[in-house]
Parts: C-alpha cells; structure tokens; sequence
C-alpha cells in the first residue's frame, strides 16, 4: 500500500522462529470476534468485500473495535465513522 494509510505489521514469531503477522479479534462493535492483522498501532485491520458505493476496502479497528475507519486496497483513506451507527 503506498497512501497515507499504509499497513505495517506487528510482527511476532511462531514456534519455529519464523516471523508472521500478529492476529487479534476485535473485542467491541459489530465486527466483535471477527480476527484480522495488527498493525504497529495495535489496530485490527479487517479485509471487507465491496457494499454501498463502497468498493473492496479494509476495516480498521480503532481501540478494540469502538472506532473505526475505512481504507482502499491502496492505502487511501475512504471512509470514517463509529461502528454503532451501522
């Protein structure tokens, strides 16, 4: 990704000492239980399909899922808002 929301992974390693990206579930919001990476700023990023006017994008869980925002398979933020209101 090169926008100015680029992924950059939380990096931890297995048993055999091999790197791989940190999973997590978000704890909180509609997307509560639903796994995807971390990030270096402890954010869930959730790969989402396209819906509405909105084409395929990520949801990035903010504190556990209690904010949110939306980023474009570029890297490019889409989209913000509080995941109550959907």
């Amino acid at each position: 990704m090169d926008g100015e929301c680029p992924f950059i992974p939380a990096l931890v390693e297995n048993k055999r000492g091999e790197s791989m990206v940190l999973k997590q579930a978000v704890l909180y919001g509609p997307k509560k239980g639903k796994r995807g990476y971390v990030d270096t700023f402890g954010r869930i990023w959730i790969r989402d399909r396209a819906h509405g006017d909105l084409p395929d994008h990520w949801d990035v869980q903010e504190d556990g899922g209690r904010d949110y925002f939306r980023v474009n398979v570029h890297g490019k933020l889409i989209s913000t808002g509080n995941p109550d209101d959907e």
